[in-house]
């Protein structure tokens, strides 16, 4: 049996100093969990667009570190678009549906000399 383990809000600092919460909530990264874990979105600003047709991350294993970061990558590009690296990582993945994180990692290391996580980071 499916089921979300983690909900992250992804969205604007609400009220003064954030004291409101998320507002506006542009999305929500939903954390399902089976027999593999996955991170989907759930988008309440229709303007977002993922890379490509992205619907679905799958992490290499249950709890990576980087897999929220990756989601937010594949999910909410432009708030990457300093990433110097996005471009072509964008282009990788145009079309796919379902990204698995250890194909990611070989992706980016082939398209770039840093991964977009590392370098997004930085930015």
């Amino acid at each position: 049996m499916a089921g979300y383990s983690n909900i992250y809000v992804v969205g604007g600092q609400g009220g003064f100093m954030g004291t409101d919460g998320v507002n506006p909530i542009e999305c929500l990264v939903l954390v399902g969990d089976a027999d593999r874990q996955w991170l989907e979105p759930k988008y309440f600003d229709r303007s977002i667009k993922p890379i490509g047709k992205l619907r679905v991350i799958v992490p290499a294993g249950p709890d990576q570190p980087d897999s929220l970061l990756d989601a937010c990558i594949a999910f909410l590009p432009r708030h990457f678009s300093g990433c110097p690296s996005l471009g072509e990582v964008e282009s990788a993945l145009r079309g796919g549906g379902i990204a698995e994180s250890g194909q990611r990692w070989v992706l980016f290391l082939v398209v770039g000399t840093q991964s977009t996580a590392s370098v997004s980071r930085v930015h």
